[in-house]
């Protein structure tokens, strides 16, 4: 009885102990988080340059400079308080700026804040020259001393001001008469809240044959973007002037100036830097040196050789501004013509259509009228900045090997491809022609000589892999295909 008891209980005992080996013999490896990689952007798109070639010798029409406008205000909603609410008050008179005053309508509106809640609207009433004033009652609690702040909408220029100076409510005080009412000073809410008016006057005395004429124009220039344009008018004097309010984003900004000779037909532009002093004066006289000319030669460095294009494009730059046409291309080998000035620092761009990108230099050649840089038998080699990731490889992989317990992998699964910490592309696992396969496109940097390396992530069970084998990146090239799929070795990171 006793020996069929330790027969009954030996499987028992057996079936326990070989669970407990086999649970013992699965290796549990490290779990890593869901990976966020993502491939390396390139740059944006450039598209092909529309206004790097310039007119030579006059030919320029009338250039169509439109001083930038800021997006229009809606007119506001603001709605005396009630009275039973608050009931002090205190009465402002209130004249407007002088950059307002010429646009007032009936439809503008003056009112008070206290926070965010307006307490009190404004009546227009005449003042005792016959100018439009406005006429205020503050209300608030009579025991509130917080400050009063004053709003203005101007309907004539959809555009919303707010008074610099602000004061404590005082229940049953006046501010200002008709007499002499309160003034303050508005600042803009807009898209432009700064501005200053000037007088140019330019001087070509330095110019073989033009004069300041009719139909010149100067116009204040920050980058592309026109904030201000006058047309010539003649002062007290009888001499050309061009008068007119230029326009700021910001007190900072560096502002250039563009003059239009109608007489020669061409544009000059003046970079003596210049700084908006808001609701300023200011008096800037312009001198001009006549364009000369000057002859350049240079060539593509190597880099950029195999990407060259029909659609390619070159300019020279002064100052951020083309200045340049292309007179001769032969393959890498261009001849340009610049206008310029004594002492401008030329600097160049060149467009490549099939990589979609703009290159360019540092200033690195000084204008000299009727000079060369270069020559038809000594072209110089641009000094472009040309590392960029703007060039692919198409990569195409399958797992030859793994080994890693209890994991099988399947579609949805991750690999990436790396370049230091750089992630440069990543695929899925999708099942193609009986396989699993790992079909992306490696971003690579122009001109460098770049090694990638391989991590692979199954979300099954959160195990992440790496492979041994170091690709070399070759910009155009492939790896595999995806009916011959290059075979890798991954290793579990345990």
């Amino acid at each position: 009885m006793k020996y069929m008891w330790l027969a009954l209980a030996a499987p028992l005992f057996l079936t326990a102990c070989t669970e407990e080996d086999d649970h013992a013999s699965v290796p549990e490896y490290t779990k890593f988080d869901y990976p966020e990689w993502a491939a390396t952007a390139r740059p944006e798109i450039a598209l092909p340059p529309t206004d790097w070639t310039v007119a030579f010798g006059g030919g320029v029409e009338t250039p169509d400079w439109q001083p930038t406008q800021a997006a229009p205000m809606a007119a506001p909603r603001w709605k005396n308080p009630d009275m039973h609410v608050y009931p002090a008050s205190m009465t402002a008179i209130i004249r407007t700026s002088d950059y307002i005053r010429p646009d007032i309508t009936a439809d503008d509106r003056l009112a008070a804040f206290i926070g965010t809640e307006c307490r009190g609207v404004a009546e227009q009433i005449e003042g005792a020259d016959g100018e439009t004033l406005y006429l205020l009652q503050v209300k608030a609690d009579q025991s509130e001393v917080r400050e009063v702040e004053f709003r203005y909408y101007s309907a004539r220029k959809q555009e919303i001001f707010i008074a610099s100076e602000r004061v404590p409510f005082e229940a049953d005080i006046t501010m200002g008469s008709v007499d002499t009412p309160t003034e303050m000073t508005w600042n803009s809410q807009g898209e432009l809240p700064y501005y200053m008016d000037v007088e140019v006057s330019v001087d070509l005395s330095s110019f073989d044959d033009a004069t300041v004429a009719d139909g010149d124009m100067v116009a204040a220039f920050v980058g592309d973007e026109c904030r201000g344009m006058g047309t010539a008018e003649t002062d007290d004097n009888g001499n050309f002037v061009f008068r007119f309010r230029m326009w700021g984003r910001n007190v900072s900004e560096q502002f250039a100036f563009k003059y239009y000779t109608a007489t020669l037909k061409d544009v000059y532009t003046y970079e003596v830097p210049f700084y908006m002093q808001h609701t300023g004066k200011q008096t800037l006289n312009i001198n001009l040196d006549e364009h000369g000319f000057m002859d350049l030669y240079v060539r593509l460095p190597e880099t950029l050789r195999p990407y060259m294009r029909e659609g390619d494009d070159m300019a020279a730059f002064v100052n951020g501004y083309p200045c340049s046409i292309v007179q001769d291309r032969l393959q890498e080998n261009y001849m340009l013509k610049m206008k310029g000035r004594k002492g401008d620092k030329v600097s160049f761009r060149f467009y490549s259509d099939s990589l979609k990108h703009v290159f360019a230099t540092p200033d690195c050649v000084t204008y000299a009228d009727a000079g060369t840089w270069g020559n038809t038998t000594d072209y110089q080699t641009l000094p472009l900045e040309t590392a960029f990731k703007l060039v692919n490889m198409r990569a195409v992989f399958a797992v030859e090997h793994y080994e890693a317990t209890n994991t099988t992998l399947a579609e949805g699964d991750l690999l990436a491809a790396f370049v230091g910490d750089e992630c440069r592309g990543v695929a899925k696992a999708e099942l193609y022609d009986g396989q699993l396969i790992y079909d992306m496109q490696v971003v690579g940097t122009l001109g460098v000589n770049e090694e990638f390396v391989l991590k692979y992530y199954h979300p099954g069970n959160r195990y992440m892999f790496t492979c041994n084998k170091v690709f070399d990146f070759e910009a155009g090239g492939a790896i595999g295909s995806r009916n011959q799929p290059m075979g890798i070795t991954l290793q579990v990171i345990e």
